[in-house]
């Protein structure tokens, strides 16, 4: 496949952009441009409108046509070991909030909610879900797929959903969102390169929503109440305390819910 939507050449961050009116998510369309063709270097695939998109759990992303920052961003990583893996959720998360903490007033909380929810005054802004393909027991490529909620404002049944426009009742351009995302996130992805490899997971551990507090979980499909965040570990899994017990959690096992 050739990159026929390729709407030119971002130089000055060095990155492919394809820009799409309408997908079924965008990571789809991306996995599809791997699988079909060799790539080279770093592209982002950005769309008005997803017909498919998905969060974690395999959740269905709900977001209105042409409001929101619904995009990919598709590399090589080669370079990474496979026991390093949670780092680009660490990378991810914290370049999404180091993006889009300017853009909020002081008094709104910005936070990461294990995995990779980016999370402002207790209502979800953000999610991020990442994929991989391995080859020959290595990384081959990485997508980080991102929806930000920008200047939607009905979620229908989602009351637990924010959007920079609730949050600061102004309007946003979607586009220069993205492109100051990615100015940060490939200096990012050049420290996770050569850079300290707890930079990130310093960073994470500082924001981590509901880290050190109380809050509901689902366990084994059961509601239990005062779980305990105590710490998330370079593996992704997380470190919580049930009844004075600590026990430690991979992802899909236990999540976290938002309060009413």
């Amino acid at each position: 496949m050739n990159l026929d939507h390729l709407i030119g050449q971002r130089d000055e961050f060095n990155y492919k952009l394809i820009h799409l009116s309408k997908t079924s998510s965008t990571n789809d369309f991306a996995v599809d441009i791997i699988s079909k063709s060799e790539p080279e270097g770093i592209f982002v695939v950005f769309a008005d409108e997803q017909t498919a998109g998905r969060g974690q759990y395999g959740r269905k992303w709900q977001s209105d046509a042409g409001k929101n920052l619904l995009f990919s961003v598709c590399f090589p990583s080669d370079w990474l070991s496979l026991d390093r893996i949670f780092d680009l959720q660490l990378l991810a998360s914290c370049a999404l909030r180091e993006c889009v903490f300017p853009l909020l007033s002081q008094s709104i909380t910005l936070q990461i909610k294990w995995p990779n929810d980016l999370i402002a005054n207790h209502s979800k802004l953000a999610g991020i879900l990442i994929q991989n393909s391995i080859r020959d027991y290595k990384l081959s490529w990485s997508l980080i797929g991102i929806g930000l909620n920008v200047d939607q404002t009905d979620f229908q049944s989602l009351d637990k959903a924010t959007s920079l426009k609730i949050l600061t009742n102004q309007s946003f351009d979607r586009m220069k969102i993205l492109e100051q995302f990615m100015n940060v996130f490939l200096q990012r992805l050049n420290l996770l390169k050569n850079g300290p490899q707890d930079i990130f997971m310093n960073l994470y551990r500082k924001h981590l929503y509901g880290s050190n507090e109380y809050l509901t979980a689902e366990i084994n499909g059961k509601k239990i109440d005062q779980v305990k965040i105590i710490d998330v570990l370079p593996t992704g899994q997380i470190n919580v305390e049930i009844s004075g017990l600590q026990k430690i959690f991979s992802f899909g096992d236990i999540r976290f819910f938002l309060p009413d």
